[in-house]
């Protein structure tokens, strides 16, 4: 009988962890969570970012509107 026939493939799984050295998994780790630190600051950053562009557009727009009203009360007076 193959020992590959009687055990799935979580045992397989557990048995190379268990085959790791602990330093690597580790660093494994380390690495994966300063990954997802950096994408996480990335994504914080760009939404933070679009929303900074966003209310700058909006005032060059509420400027631009005011000069135009401005410009047509002076117009009318």
């Amino acid at each position: 009988m193959d020992i590959n026939s009687t055990v799935g493939p979580s045992t397989h799984i557990m048995f190379y962890i268990g085959m790791m050295d602990q330093h690597k998994i580790g660093t494994g780790l380390l690495l994966s969570t300063i990954l997802l630190s950096l994408v996480f600051t990335y994504c914080v950053r760009a939404v933070h970012d679009f929303i900074i562009v966003g209310l700058r557009l909006r005032c060059v727009a509420e400027r631009i509107l005011y000069r135009e009203e401005f410009h047509a009360m002076e117009k009318a007076t």
